[in-house]
């Protein structure tokens, strides 16, 4: 069970303190609580005996997916296997890349050559022209709407690229045949070999994953016929190898679609060609890859941010966030590319949860990774790393003037992404994302300063659900001129990932240029806390800023600061919202207690199912908590979500601070969370907020929240 406990309060700045004090300056109390778990509870690290019996479980994988396959050839249903396994390789029913890894597979298990062979030579020799087919349908269609019908978007793209892999696949097998091959040739020469947009020799990207799928074509032939059959094709492709690897380049901002898409396709590229050093030295791919690991929360889920995938199970209990399965894949590359252990261990995880977990059945499946060989490291132990962390900070690039990088764009600039909190890399012990991003394809924009994900056992206590575009429909603090009504629960339909156009009308700032980030920064404070702070100069009006610190400690508490000052010159209405899903149980005046969120963990899980209750005293500034039903939201949240709001009473006016304090408590103990609230103490002081939490250890853990500096933790605060 978790409690939210809010404090607001509102002070113009010249009254403000002025340098804190210590942590030590106030003494310690003991007030005891059977409610929380206790530090000590929730472990840091697995222990090693958890990291063997997963790395077990995926090695028992290979030897499934083989006896799968001996099964199917000595049965005669080697069809049906080829099928299931296209499927659950990708939803893609007509591309040809699991039939190409098969392919390779044969030059190392010639074994499966006189069963797998000739299904496969039927397979691929039949989508050539089936692809072939498609593609002049669909540039039919883009003829008809006023385009020229060469490979332009996904619809073209897709179907020239299929074609031309299935003939790649059929060269590994010796089988490329007189007929395949005219028909490959003549698709070249009539759609891609000197034909704009993508293949006259001078095409750049800027990392969108659409433009690296038409640049696939590119790939594929040069795979086919070398650099000297189709020059300005090949050119085309090795412009935007440099282009990506060297120049700039960044990922897609969802967690599938970097996986999955792009990112994936130029990794696949660099080890067909045998370019891994190219990979390897390219501080693009090293910053994505980074970047992937530590996105990847301690459960093994992946962490929530832009256009991300989910799907609900136990009675809308149980949230899986899904990264794509090309995930694991993409870090175990990186653990080639790099020889950090980090990488393959994350990847473990976030395999093992996947393919293993106890109730995520769209998950579930027998498909192994085959391709490069060696790719699974078996019989090698990952371990991870004590200089990896367990906090982060994750960067992106984007152009100087953008929300985008440029074509080819060498003059570019380093910008905010993510902070990850946590305190530990055990699946039970917590982890916390917290969105700042705004750049590439698929960013919301409107996401900035919001927590969008937070696990503890494994289990989400205050993530977001669904992909919704506005403020209020995440877990964030925000601002609109007293004129707007029905502040902060407007009544507009729900946008994708970005802000609806109705929103937008209503509120009158540009989700995507309104926002000027000042400084941020995370770090540990002890082995039991971390903390970051995150602080921006421009938020959503000219003249209002926001600050947002959050410490996380390891029983799962979560300390949320928020400060919003208002020098706009006009009034505004404040508030913080907070995502409640599936139903509430209990509500009072000024708390409510949500239905428990259930764990995604590949064992028993260590809780069943933890509630959460969000609790908010009144201070002397005056605040209202009400829940509101947000009758427009899209139809996957529609009757599961509800929007706890804290507000102010009165408007923010000019020259104002607003400060809302919240505290999150995972608790053990549901029939004592009266009392654990009843003795939760904060006061305010010189510098900020000081507060007592009642603990199973007796001594209350101190916490001293300091507007102006890093906070103190049971006396020990970060150093400066």
């Amino acid at each position: 069970m978790c409690a939210l406990v809010g404090i607001s309060c509102t002070k113009a700045p010249e009254d403000e303190p002025g340098a804190p004090a210590s942590g030590e300056n106030y003494p310690d109390k003991y007030i005891y609580t059977n409610a929380v778990f206790s530090m000590d509870e929730v472990p840091s690290d697995e222990p090693s005996s958890d990291i063997a019996a997963r790395e077990s479980r995926l090695v028992a994988r290979k030897t499934t997916f083989f006896a799968n396959l001996d099964q199917a050839i000595a049965n005669g249903t080697l069809s049906q296997w080829l099928s299931t396994y296209h499927k659950e390789f990708t939803s893609e029913t007509d591309a040809a890349e699991p039939y190409t890894v098969l392919a390779q597979l044969l030059s190392r298990m010639p074994e499966y050559t006189p069963a797998l062979k000739p299904a496969l030579v039927e397979l691929l020799r039949a989508k050539i022209p089936h692809n072939i087919e498609v593609y002049e349908a669909e540039a039919a269609k883009d003829r008809a709407a006023g385009y020229d019908g060469y490979p332009r978007d996904l619809n073209t793209v897709h179907p020239v690229r299929y074609a031309l892999e299935s003939a790649y696949a059929l060269k590994l097998l010796d089988c490329y045949d007189a007929e395949s091959e005219a028909l490959v040739k003549q698709l070249i020469e009539d759609c891609v070999e000197n034909r704009a947009y993508y293949f006259d020799g001078t095409y750049l990207t800027s990392g969108y994953n659409k433009e690296i799928f038409a640049v696939d074509i590119a790939f594929w032939v040069k795979m086919l016929y070398g650099d000297q059959t189709y020059p300005l094709t090949v050119k085309t492709f090795e412009n935007v190898w440099t282009n990506v690897t060297v120049t700039s380049y960044d990922g897609d901002n969802s967690p599938h679609y970097d996986s999955t898409t792009g990112f994936y396709l130029i990794l696949r590229w660099g080890l067909l060609l045998g370019r891994e050093y190219d990979l390897a030295a390219s501080p693009h791919i090293r910053r994505i890859m980074d970047r992937m690991a530590k996105t990847v929360m301690n459960s093994g889920q992946s962490g929530k941010f832009g256009k991300s995938m989910e799907n609900l199970y136990s009675s809308n209990k149980e949230l899986a966030i899904d990264g794509g399965r090309l995930l694991s894949w993409d870090l175990k590359v990186g653990y080639r590319l790099y020889n950090d252990p980090n990488y393959l261990y994350i990847a473990r995880k976030y395999e093992d949860l996947r393919f293993n977990s106890r109730n995520v059945s769209r998950w579930k499946g027998s498909i192994y990774d085959l391709w490069p060989e060696g790719i699974n490291y078996e019989g090698q132990t990952a371990l991870p790393t004590s200089d990896f962390g367990t906090v982060h900070v994750t960067e992106r690039i984007t152009s100087q003037n953008g929300v985008m990088l440029g074509r080819g764009d060498a003059n570019y600039k380093t910008v905010q992404d993510k902070i990850i909190l946590s305190t530990g890399r055990h699946p039970n012990s917590p982890s916390m994302l917290i969105d700042m991003s705004y750049t590439q394809s698929k960013a919301a924009y409107d996401h900035r300063i919001g927590i969008t994900t937070y696990q503890f056992m494994s289990a989400h206590m205050a993530t977001v659900l669904g992909r919704p575009g506005e403020p209020f429909r995440i877990n964030r603090p925000m601002v609109a001129p007293v004129s707007v009504a029905d502040f902060p629960v407007l009544k507009v339909e729900q946008g994708d990932v970005w802000p609806s156009s109705a929103y937008k009308a209503v509120m009158g700032y540009d989700e995507k240029t309104d926002y000027a980030i000042g400084d941020y920064r995370a770090a540990a404070i002890c082995s039991y806390a971390a903390w970051c702070d995150i602080a921006y100069t421009k938020f959503e009006y000219e003249g209002v800023s926001a600050r947002r610190q959050i410490v996380l400690l390891n029983n799962g508490m979560a300390i949320v600061f928020d400060r919003l000052e208002n020098r706009s010159g006009m009034p505004l209405n404040a508030a913080v919202t907070y995502n409640l899903w599936p139903s509430i149980e209990q509500q009072g005046e000024r708390w409510v207690m949500q239905t428990g969120h259930v764990p995604t963990t590949v064992s028993v899980p260590a809780v069943a199912e933890i509630p959460t209750a969000f609790f908010f005293p009144q201070t002397a500034t005056s605040t209202r908590m009400r829940v509101e039903t947000d009758d427009l939201c899209s139809s996957y949240e529609r009757g599961k979500t509800r929007i706890l709001v804290l507000e102010s009473t009165e408007p923010l006016q000019p020259g104002e601070t607003a400060e809302l304090l919240a505290l999150i408590v995972p608790v053990k103990k549901t029939e004592s969370i009266g009392a654990f609230l009843d003795n939760v103490e904060c006061e305010a002081v010189d510098e900020g907020y000081l507060l007592y939490l009642p603990s199973p250890a007796d001594k209350a853990d101190k916490i001293v929240l300091r507007r102006d500096g890093a906070p103190v933790v049971n006396d020990m605060i970060v150093v400066q």
